[in-house]
């Protein structure tokens, strides 16, 4: 049962600057498009790129392998590296994956801090 809408913790390594992986999946959020190498070819007429932490620094996962496959194939940039919280704006959507639930939706992020107050 989740508790207070929560379906998974994202793992950070900085207090909440860096998102790594849930504690079952791993996390993905696609962000309005910025200069930088990225795996794939694409259009330059892309204007979203798919972006998840790389991985030497999260669990490897065969359906996190699989949609960076596909996107991939599909010509949607694909970049490992950390996914910052600072770049939430850039966001257009979010996801998390496993093996067992596949491609699931994140609808809200709650920012916790220390205190245990939290931000949305």
């Amino acid at each position: 049962r989740e508790t207070d809408g929560i379906g998974e913790i994202i793992l950070t390594p900085d207090g909440g600057a860096t998102l790594l992986e849930g504690l079952t999946t791993n996390l993905f959020v696609v962000r309005t498009r910025v200069d930088m190498p990225y795996h794939g070819v694409a259009d330059a007429k892309s204007s979203v790129e798919l972006v998840t932490a790389p991985r030497d620094s999260v669990l490897p996962g065969l359906a996190r392998d699989a949609v960076i496959r596909a996107s991939v194939a599909e010509g949607l940039p694909v970049r490992e590296e950390p996914v910052l919280a600072s770049d939430a704006d850039c966001w257009t959507e979010a996801f998390l994956t496993n093996a067992v639930r596949l491609v699931q939706p994140v609808r809200e992020v709650r920012w916790g801090s220390s205190d245990g107050k939290s931000s949305e």
